[in-house]
């Protein structure tokens, strides 16, 4: 979840950006578009940009489902708001009250405890919720779920439970010792190693020397992910090397099987070829 820069409603500009309003959601920017595109969010578009009215933004926020039921997911736990109180250190007069509240943060120990709880039921109500329509529609196939490029530990044990299969990015040298996962197939949505002896002024992740040792390292990674027994795919990113000139985020790595002129990368390639021949027998064991 994204970490807001705002720390009250009452530091919020009269006239939001959509990134303002990721902020304060805490979602990412992408996200943030999604939802700043919603019939029901108030916007105001000026040319190429959206803006956000703090007050129909606040007003908007007041309507959403998520704070009603945390209300009722609190009342089967505190018998009236006086229990509550007391609990949180609060000082609302009734639950509509608390509705209304937008600048009181909880610190008692209590209160951080209702919060994480409320969280957990949230994320598993969410895959709960995905799976299940999935498989409405579509009984025989697999729901994979999301891919966990950074956790969030009630995600986790959510898509656990309900995933058929976990994806995760997982930029490392080896993932022999992985367990954060135990009990569901799991694919490697991403990971990699770029190399950094030419025109690339980001070096990656993981970074190699050069050719030979970029192919020594995908070799490594590669066993240990066929002898762990959760893992059943893995998926190197990406195909091209990206152009020195970078993406919108500023990435510029060598991480491709093909440089940007489409020449390929020979020695990543014949380890590609030389680990598939061998996959089903280190999967063996033998």
């Amino acid at each position: 979840m994204r970490k807001s820069k705002y720390n009250s409603f009452d530091e919020l500009p009269l006239m939001l950006t959509v990134e303002d309003v990721s902020h304060v959601l805490g979602i990412g920017l992408a996200h943030a578009y999604e939802v700043a595109h919603r019939r029901d969010f108030p916007t105001i578009t000026l040319g190429s940009r959206i803006i956000v009215p703090r007050d129909k933004f606040m007003e908007w926020i007041d309507e959403q489902a998520a704070k009603k039921s945390f209300r009722d997911f609190l009342k089967k736990r505190y018998p009236d708001i006086a229990a509550l109180d007391e609990a949180w250190g609060a000082k609302y007069a009734d639950w509509d009250a608390f509705l209304a509240e937008r600048n009181f943060i909880p610190t008692t120990a209590k209160a951080k405890k209702d919060i994480d709880d409320f969280e957990a039921q949230f994320h598993a109500l969410y895959y709960k919720i995905c799976r299940e329509e999935l498989k409405k529609v579509s009984p025989d196939v697999l729901y994979l779920g999301s891919r966990f490029a950074w956790r969030n530990k009630h995600a986790l044990r959510a898509a656990e439970k309900y995933c058929d299969v976990v994806s995760f990015n997982l930029y490392r040298d080896t993932v022999e010792n992985f367990d954060e996962i135990k009990d569901k197939p799991v694919i490697i949505g991403e990971f990699s190693f770029s190399r950094s002896d030419y025109g690339h002024f980001w070096k990656g992740i993981r970074q190699a020397a050069n050719g030979k040792d970029q192919s020594a390292m995908f070799m490594h990674y590669m066993k240990s992910a066929l002898r762990h027994p959760n893992f059943v795919g893995a998926c190197w990113f990406t195909y091209g090397d990206q152009p020195t000139t970078a993406r919108p985020d500023g990435e510029n790595a060598a991480f491709g099987v093909v440089d940007i002129c489409d020449t390929p990368h020979y020695d990543l390639i014949k380890t590609f070829r030389k680990i598939s021949k061998k996959m089903f027998d280190i999967r063996a064991g033998k």
